[in-house]
């Protein structure tokens, strides 16, 4: 699939299609009482709704004014609303023991770091990788401790802290797991135990250039992106030979 185009396609048909879905969801949220509970979940939708539509217009190559800034805002609504879970979570039952805070914590703070990590790309790509290796690591820890305790008591029960918070309503452990997956891509990328993913439908340059314009480098407000130059060039050549071929 890295060395084909039909591996990008359906990465971005299947990202669109957890977009649909965010959407969906967003929209039938209305149907339900506005107790607080409906609000954050509403929020959430609508902020994975942005994050994965964004992400599924890069693998298409679909930019727009300001795209950068909204997926910022996704991400800030979505990890907004985590460390909001985790607080609740922290104060709503404080005799349910100091052991299960403290795996809750390492959980959905994991989230908070991968989603800050998300949103500090474009903008302070020096922050990302420190802040994707905080989230790595507590999710690490989480897993860790979980195996090592195994069972851990809550309001006099023993419980399984994986099942536990697996059983929590919410998109917590889809989340956990993209960035899971993503994080073992990146590292197995770097290493060269797996080729990177790219397309053949312009040349390798221009993919270099998205993504520095897409790390917050060599923009330049007073004209176009260089990538987006790029582009417009090279179709103008190809259209050219086309022309010459008729």
């Amino acid at each position: 699939m890295a060395q084909n185009d039909y591996g990008s396609y359906i990465l971005g048909l299947v990202t669109f299609g957890f977009a649909f879905l965010f959407l969906i969801q967003f929209i039938q949220s209305f149907s339900r009482e506005g107790s607080d509970s409906v609000l954050i979940n509403r929020l959430e939708f609508m902020g994975l709704f942005l994050l994965s539509s964004i992400m599924g217009m890069r693998i298409f190559f679909v930019r727009f004014s300001y795209v950068e800034i909204l997926f910022v805002v996704g991400g800030l609504i979505v990890m907004i609303m985590y460390s909001f879970r985790m607080f609740r979570f922290f104060t709503s039952s404080p005799d349910r023991g100091k052991g299960i805070n403290l795996f809750v914590g390492f959980y959905y703070s994991s989230i908070v770091f991968y989603l800050l990590s998300m949103i500090l790309v474009p903008f302070l790509p020096v922050m990302a990788e420190p802040a994707g290796g905080i989230g790595f690591g507590l999710l690490l820890g989480f897993i860790v401790l979980s195996f090592a305790r195994k069972t851990i008591l809550v309001n006099g029960n023993k419980i399984i802290p994986i099942q536990y918070v697996g059983a929590f309503k919410d998109r917590s452990v889809l989340l956990l797991s993209l960035f899971l997956m993503f994080t073992f891509y990146m590292g197995f990328t770097k290493i060269g135990v797996i080729p990177k993913m790219y397309s053949d439908a312009y040349p390798q340059q221009y993919f270099n250039l998205v993504n520095k314009a897409e790390t917050g480098q060599n923009e330049d407000d007073s004209r176009k992106v260089l990538h987006e130059e790029f582009k417009e060039e090279y179709d103008r050549f190809i259209e050219r030979l086309k022309s010459d071929e008729n």
